[in-house]
C-alpha cells in the first residue's frame, strides 16, 4: 500500500501513476474540495490529518508513505508521525533546505524518525518539473526499490551535510547553501 499524505497537484498523478504500477494507494488530506472520488478514482480517500492518519492506518513495514501536502509544518508532523511507525520507505517533497531545517526541528524535538527509510527529497532525480513528471520520479523511485535495483535518488539524508545539521556544527540554510559534497 502507498499512503499519499496530501491530495494537492502532485498527489493528483502521482497517485494515478502508483495504482497503474501496482500499488494500492490510499490518499490521506483533510481538504474535502481536493479529497474526491472523481480526483482520485480507484484510491482509498481518508479524511484526517496525517498524524492522525497514521494512527487510524496503522501502517506496517510493506507500506510506502509519501508527504506532498500544501504545508511544510503538515509535512513535518506527517513525517515525525509515520516515521515513528512501521513502514517501508517515508518520502517528502522538498527543496534540500526544507529537508535540513524539517529534520533539525524534528531531532531538537526528539521525534527524529531513523533516517535510513526516509526518502527527502523525494523521487529519482530525472530533472522532473510538472507534477506529472514529479510523479514518474517519485513512483520510478519506488518501482526501483521494489525490485532492488540501483537508481540515482534525490535522497539528501545520506548527504554529510545533515550530520553536520543535526549537530549543531551548520545551520540549515548554510548546509542548502554549500556545494555538493563531492
Amino acid at each position: 500500500r502507498l499512503i499519499i499524505c496530501g491530495a494537492g497537484h502532485v498527489a493528483k498523478p502521482t497517485a494515478a501513476i502508483a495504482r497503474q504500477a501496482g500499488f494500492a494507494v490510499t490518499v490521506v488530506d483533510e481538504r474535502d474540495t481536493l479529497l474526491t472520488e472523481e480526483r482520485f478514482a480507484g484510491c482509498e480517500l481518508v479524511r484526517m490529518e496525517p498524524a492522525e492518519a497514521a494512527e487510524a492506518l496503522a501502517p506496517t513495514d510493506a507500506d510506502w508513505v509519501l508527504i506532498v501536502t500544501h504545508d511544510h509544518h503538515i509535512d513535518e508532523e506527517a513525517l515525525a508521525a509515520f516515521g515513528a511507525r512501521p513502514h517501508r520507505y517515508v518520502g517528502m517533497i522538498g527543496s534540500k533546505r526544507k529537508v535540513f531545517r524539517i529534520l533539525q526541528r524534528l531531532q531538537g524535538k526528539r521525534r527524529l524518525p531513523p533516517l535510513e527509510k526516509v526518502y527527502a527529497p523525494v523521487g529519482l532525480d530525472l530533472g522532473a518539473v510538472s507534477p506529472a513528471e514529479i510523479g514518474v520520479s517519485v513512483v520510478a523511485e519506488l518501482i526501483a526499490l521494489r525490485r532492488g535495483r540501483p537508481a540515482t535518488h534525490m535522497r539528501a539524508v545520506d548527504d554529510p551535510r545533515v550530520r553536520k545539521v543535526l549537530d549543531g556544527e551548520l545551520s540549515a540554510d548554510a548546509a542548502a547553501r554549500a556545494p555538493e559534497p563531492a
